[in-house]
């Protein structure tokens, strides 16, 4: 009965929040958030970001590489994100270059460091995007799971039998 009440609750907050002016108000509050100077920059980027970390249909990272990371001879997993802009590729004399997110534990998926690196020091590697995060995610406790899984085929854990 109680968890009913509850979940009834928050359906019909949710619809008055929805078709009453509770869309007016978020308007408005949007509305003044991106007037106001020095706030509105920064609002403006982390509804961006909101929108599309959330946006289901967005592939957010394309690949997994094998980067050199902090310095020569240590290597990270990144996540191939984006084309290099014409803008930065045209300052440096480092041929074809490709932007990779580096990712940070424990959150992979929002936490880390863009970067545009040559493609010279970026490296294929065998590893899903699941993988990858899941190893991340647990600073380094799931990497021997990393390589067991393919693209094709989701991984469906086994039963052990009693």
């Amino acid at each position: 009965m109680t968890l009913t009440s509850l979940v009834a609750f928050f359906l019909l907050v949710g619809i008055i929040a929805d078709y009453t002016p509770g869309r007016y108000i978020s308007k408005r509050v949007h509305a003044t958030m991106e007037t106001v100077p020095g706030i509105s920059t920064v609002y403006e980027s982390v509804r961006r970001a909101s929108r599309l970390l959330l946006d289901d249909e967005t592939d957010q990272f394309k690949d997994v590489k094998l980067v050199t990371f902090p310095h020569r001879d240590a290597y990270t997993l990144a996540f191939l994100t984006a084309t290099t802009p014409s803008a930065i590729e045209d300052q440096l004399d480092s041929g074809a270059m490709v932007t990779v997110m580096v990712p940070l534990g424990p959150n992979p998926t929002t936490n880390g460091f863009v970067m545009h690196m040559p493609a010279k020091h970026v490296y294929d590697v065998d590893v899903t995007v699941e993988e990858a995060i899941r190893s991340i995610a647990t600073l380094g406790v799931a990497s021997d799971e990393i390589g067991t899984e393919t693209e094709t085929e989701p991984s469906i854990p086994s039963e052990s039998p009693a």
